[in-house]
């Protein structure tokens, strides 16, 4: 994905650009000035200032290596490593990032947003992402810049490093989906923005605590829940949920009238939760 495509996508086709954090530029410009600079991005638009944001479009978190006591960054080899362990962290997680974008010390991640959101929100679910993630807390903010893909890190003059999207993909997660991995409380109710239906999240079901076993990191804690467990016998038993196949029922999620959601089983043998209203 090249970074035209990530703004479309973010809904930000002209975001606010920068060379060298301060150096103002359109993003026709970026070829030009990353020969020379370090090219940055504000996701959220409206300005340049926390004040200035009308709109939010994304969470993000920095994965930063930092540097040693001399105030050096680290060598290659020990960057590796600690790549290596956040990959794990980020594969691990309940939401998956749209966007990770790798770095010379680390990477980006992001969250694309659709759902208007308020400022307190936002920075509570901001800050909850970059505490899970150990992230670097002093990009929290919403007028923050993040580092285009596709350009040259630069920070280190004598080692500049092509920064690159990993992995990215278009799914889209709920503002209450966040609350609940979080664990930040919410209003129960939240307005979609084409205000066709409200969304009302599911109380907790009463349900019998799942068997006892020994998770020692993320990934086993995933697979288990997404591999093992039967979703739709569990969907059936704890949340009443309406009928007779995974491949065709009533969603959860929304008020729905006639069977819209399935649940199917990907390639990697996770089980997958689709609800196919268009509206």
């Amino acid at each position: 994905m090249k970074y035209k495509e990530l703004f479309e996508k973010l809904g930000n086709p002209n975001p606010i650009c920068f060379a060298d954090y301060k150096i103002r530029i359109s993003v026709n410009d970026i070829p030009k000035y990353n020969n020379k600079y370090d090219i940055t991005f504000v996701p959220n638009i409206g300005g340049t200032t926390d004040a200035d944001i009308t709109e939010f479009k994304a969470f993000w978190v920095d994965i930063d290596a930092g540097k040693d006591k001399n105030n050096n960054y680290f060598s290659g080899k020990k960057v590796r490593d600690f790549k290596s362990k956040q990959w794990e962290k980020i594969y691990g997680f309940a939401i998956q990032p749209n966007i990770v974008t790798e770095t010379r010390n680390g990477f980006h991640l992001m969250w694309f947003l659709k759902e208007k959101i308020s400022v307190e929100l936002w920075r509570r679910i901001e800050t909850a992402l970059t505490e899970y993630f150990d992230g670097d807390k002093s990009v929290c903010c919403p007028s923050n810049q993040l580092r285009v893909p596709g350009t040259i890190w630069r920070k280190d003059p004598q080692h500049p490093y092509p920064c690159k999207i990993l992995k990215h993909n278009d799914n889209y997660t709920y503002i209450a989906s966040y609350c609940d991995v979080l664990n930040i409380s919410e209003s129960t109710v939240i307005e979609k923005k084409n205000s066709r239906f409200r969304y009302t999240k599911p109380t907790t079901p009463k349900s019998k605590p799942l068997p006892s076993m020994v998770i020692t990191n993320y990934k086993q804690l995933f697979d288990y829940l997404t591999k093992d467990v039967d979703m739709f016998a569990y969907l059936q038993e704890f949340y009443g949920l309406e009928g007779n196949s995974p491949r065709s029922f009533k969603c959860i999620i929304h008020d729905d009238k006639h069977p819209s959601a399935s649940i199917f089983k990907v390639d990697s043998g996770v089980e997958l939760y689709c609800c196919n209203a268009t509206s």
